[in-house]
């Protein structure tokens, strides 16, 4: 009996380190002396916005060869940090060989307050057979729940453009059944290093941060929370949260939130990816 109460205490005791080793990451990654974030949301004036951009046509499939997309938008080519990398993004559940023919898209619209839902895919060809991840942010608000936290909060609450050290740049949360992706649209000379190696060229230009739940300790029969979204959950290894993402201090979520960079991509027409 004193065995199994001491086995109580320790699963106890292991449960709430956890919880505090979870609140200490996401107080990491910003400080106020680093803090370059201004004004938010719809104060902030989209780059291109109001220049009579007209959103695709939804089934249009914008020069990826061929592949059937789900998400229509504005299409780019996606560079990949490496081969290895992107092998960890797929997961051990599907072999990858020769990945090419890499694009991304982008098609989200503003929900609300200037916050934007809708979806981006990574979509690539392996041996000639089409492959696509797709991730989205909701349009709604979150459902009331009386156990759960931030009851009717745009499901796309944190996707919105900022003023950062004084240039307008966005940086938002997707999310599919298997993890996360946060995506950072800012000028090349903004002069943070995203840890790409790549130039500036004075445009804008986008970079991908993926986080799998798998690695986080998520099992092959957990499923995603249908009630909220990973960056409104708060414990476990479906919380995709990033102090830096959530509240804009500033634009790249650190490796101690399980994030890793995926890669980037420059060109994205804003006015057909955030529809506006």
């Amino acid at each position: 009996m004193k065995t199994n109460k001491l086995t109580q205490k320790n699963g106890m005791s292991q449960f709430v380190l956890g919880l505090l080793v979870t609140s200490v990451l996401m107080t990491l990654g910003c400080s106020k002396s680093t803090n370059n974030s201004q004004s938010v949301g719809s104060n902030v004036t989209v780059p291109g916005s109001g220049t009579g951009g007209t959103p695709d046509t939804p089934g249009t499939d914008n020069t990826d060869n061929g592949g059937t997309s789900t998400i229509t938008g504005s299409v780019v080519t996606f560079t990949m940090k490496d081969l290895a990398t992107f092998k960890d993004y797929v997961g051990p559940g599907r072999v990858l060989n020769n990945p090419s023919t890499v694009k991304l898209k982008m098609d989200v619209r503003d929900v609300g307050g200037g916050k934007f839902g809708g979806g981006i895919s990574i979509s690539y060809y392996d041996n000639g057979i089409f492959r696509e991840g797709v991730f989205t942010a909701g349009s709604d608000k979150n459902a009331y729940h009386k156990d759960l936290r931030d009851n009717d909060k745009m499901q796309a609450e944190y996707n919105y453009w900022f003023n950062y050290s004084g240039t307008s740049v966005f940086s938002g949360y997707f999310q599919d059944s298997q993890g996360a992706i946060v995506v950072v649209i800012s000028p090349d000379n903004t002069g943070v290093n995203p840890g790409d190696g790549q130039g500036t060229s004075g445009t804008y230009a986008g970079h991908v941060y993926y986080k799998n739940f798998k690695d986080q300790g998520m099992s092959t029969t957990m499923a995603p929370n249908s009630m909220r979204a990973c960056w409104f959950t708060y414990l476990g290894p479906l919380d995709c949260r990033s102090t830096v993402v959530t509240t804009k201090c500033g634009l790249y979520p650190g490796p101690e939130t399980g994030y890793k960079f995926l890669g980037s991509f420059k060109g994205l027409n804003l006015q057909k990816a955030f529809n506006m």
